[in-house]
């Protein structure tokens, strides 16, 4: 029986073929901020796991105490992120913030 286009189903490889056509049409600006959180993402999560070995070795503090200064980031990170979110969807600008934000980290982690 014909039906019409509306009403056939598709196949998951249609929809995904679909969806990947409209993908490449994303505006510039969304793919330089995939680009920054991807690369913020994968430098901030391993730093995470081998910054309590890196600060013990550095600067000679017990392990225990190295733990406690990591801990700090992901404590700021949970009570900073939500307020600059509404900071941000208030102001506006979200490409110059995370632009920015990449910047500061990646200045931060030269200082260590």
């Amino acid at each position: 029986e014909f039906l019409a286009p509306e009403k056939r189903k598709r196949t998951a490889f249609q929809h995904v073929r679909e969806v990947g056509l409209q993908v490449r049409h994303l505006p510039v600006q969304f793919w330089l901020i995939a680009i920054v959180d991807i690369t913020y993402y994968s430098t901030y999560f391993p730093f995470q796991a081998f910054a309590p070995l890196y600060i013990e070795m550095k600067w000679g503090i017990s392990a225990d105490e190295s733990a406690r200064i990591t801990g700090i980031m992901s404590l700021m990170s949970m009570a900073l992120c939500p307020a600059a979110g509404l900071l941000i969807d208030r102001i506006g600008r979200r490409a110059t913030a995370v632009t920015i934000s990449g910047c500061i980290m990646l200045f931060a982690l030269l200082l260590l």
